[in-house]
């Protein structure tokens, strides 16, 4: 016990001596007593606090009252030390995490073996799972498991040019894949997909035939890879391309918003009824209606059918209650609640024969209802175009006729609320003629001589300032329907 007390007083002393001193003296700086580990673990009943010199690992070691532990703590600053709990180490810039056995770079949560938030260079070799360093041209290909050096081939990366591709669920469908290199090899995946892939056709560079069943309503990405390295996902091309959703107008709960917007949308089964929504809101406000998918690119909406020259929703008599809708005398529900469209098209019914046409300027927010019930309701005679009512009704047919752009039809011209301004007062709602006439371009003689020169029109009647005798006001001189010599039964559709 002495020896211990000895020691220390002797220890304090030379430490006193040698901070006092100007230079250290190699002989009197304390030296501790060493052993090996053997001999420290044999030691019996040591002190805690007590210290001494390990010459098996060449460290201090401390007595904690249970064990003997190395002075320096065994942390990430020692060599071949182990990482007890997780650590940060600060460098300067980025912070070094050690977590549950991952480490982060710039990321205190590191979730891989290795996570760098941030960029990286590689100076040297990359092994892949083999070892193999790869060849020059080969590419690093994910194995799911690992990485793989592989052959490129010099297959392109291919890339899909299609905008958003729509799909009814529950059904099969043929979809175009349009953009470039594609090749023979070329394969589509759709991850998630609950459907099914039919059948893959490459037709060409540019264009894929592809066959798939859908499932239930969802968006998917496509992917189309030329060797399972090379696809568009490279590109971030073709996410969420496809749209399967129920909006095919095969019910009212699946009712789309117009026939273009059902035929655009990829739900087209041909010509037939289909259940519509124009103004986008509940589908308890849907309603049937025919669509014309297939004449001059298709997506027409039926608003009206006409089978004789007087047809009984418009004779002389009548009054406004033609635009009344009701399905059994051809007037629509089309004709008053779809207030957006650019097309108007004349079909002569059990024929091939129709006419189509573009008109001067959309028409936006206003039925055929609306601008005919416009009209109707003007006490100015329509000559006087200084009085904003009658200008307006001829702005109607200067903004909303057109011109003929298809169909077999020799008729070149439409006319909403077309007047016959040289000859008499006539008017007619709608009308589709041979000529503008000559001194009112899109509305003098809009019926021609005799009314051979118009097909057909939607009632027609003189223009009177006497509301008693206003078109449509209990009275008209002729009914909707064919003009002259045009026997048949018509429809008028728009889009």
């Amino acid at each position: 016990m002495n020896y211990y007390i000895n020691k220390l007083i002797f220890m304090f002393t030379v430490l006193y001596v040698s901070c006092a001193s100007a230079a250290f003296d190699g002989g009197y700086i304390f030296q501790l007593e060493s052993a090996t580990q053997a001999t420290i673990d044999a030691i019996p009943t040591p002190k805690i606090g007590s210290m001494i010199y390990n010459t098996n690992d060449n460290k201090i070691y401390y007595y904690n009252g249970s064990s003997w532990n190395s002075v320096v703590s065994s942390n990430i600053y020692s060599t071949n030390a182990q990482i007890a709990n997780n650590r940060e180490v600060d460098l300067n810039t980025h912070t070094m995490s050690f977590i549950n056995g991952n480490v982060g770079i710039g990321d205190s949560t590191p979730d891989a073996t290795l996570d760098v938030a941030g960029s990286f260079r590689l100076d040297g070799i990359y092994y892949d799972k083999d070892g193999d360093t790869g060849t020059a041209g080969q590419v690093l290909s994910s194995t799911v498991t690992g990485t793989d050096w592989v052959d490129v081939n010099l297959k392109p990366v291919p890339y899909i040019s299609n905008s958003v591709i729509n799909a009814s669920i529950s059904s099969t469908k043929v979809i175009i894949l349009t953009g470039y290199n594609f090749i023979s090899t070329s394969t589509v995946t759709i991850p998630g997909f609950d459907g099914s892939i039919n059948s893959i056709n490459v037709i060409s560079p540019s264009e894929i035939q592809l066959n798939i069943t859908t499932g239930v309503v969802n968006n998917f990405d496509l992917i189309v890879s030329n060797n399972g390295i090379m696809n568009t996902q490279w590109l971030n091309n073709g996410v969420s391309l496809l749209h399967v959703s129920n909006a095919n107008g095969q019910s009212q709960a699946t009712a789309g918003e117009t026939c273009k917007n059902i035929l655009d949308n990829g739900y087209s089964v041909g010509d037939g009824i289909y259940w519509i929504n124009p103004d986008g809101g509940s589908t308890a406000n849907a309603f049937q209606v025919y669509c014309d998918m297939t004449t001059d690119s298709g997506g027409w909406n039926r608003v009206v059918r006409t089978t004789g020259n007087n047809h009984e929703f418009g004779q002389k008599t009548h009054n406004y209650t033609y635009a009344v809708v009701t399905d059994n005398i051809g007037i629509y529900e089309t004709y008053n609640k779809i207030k957006n469209f650019s097309k108007i098209m004349i079909k002569k019914v059990g024929t091939v024969d129709y006419a189509s046409y573009d008109l001067v300027s959309v028409v936006s927010g206003e039925s055929i209802y609306d601008l005919m019930t416009f009209t109707k309701n003007q006490a100015v005679h329509v000559k006087d175009d200084t009085a904003f009512d009658g200008a307006r009704v001829k702005g109607l047919t200067s903004e909303y006729s057109g011109t003929k752009v298809s169909g077999t039809l020799n008729y070149d011209y439409f006319f909403m609320s077309g007047i016959n301004e040289s000859a008499d007062n006539d008017q007619a709602y709608m009308s589709f003629s041979d000529s503008t006439g000559s001194t009112n371009t899109w509305a003098d003689t809009w019926r021609g001589n005799n009314q051979a020169g118009t097909l057909w029109s939607l009632l027609n009647g003189d223009y009177y300032s006497n509301t008693n005798y206003h078109i449509g006001n209990n009275y008209s001189q002729a009914g909707a329907g064919y003009k002259g010599g045009n026997n048949g039964t018509y429809e008028i559709y728009i889009k």
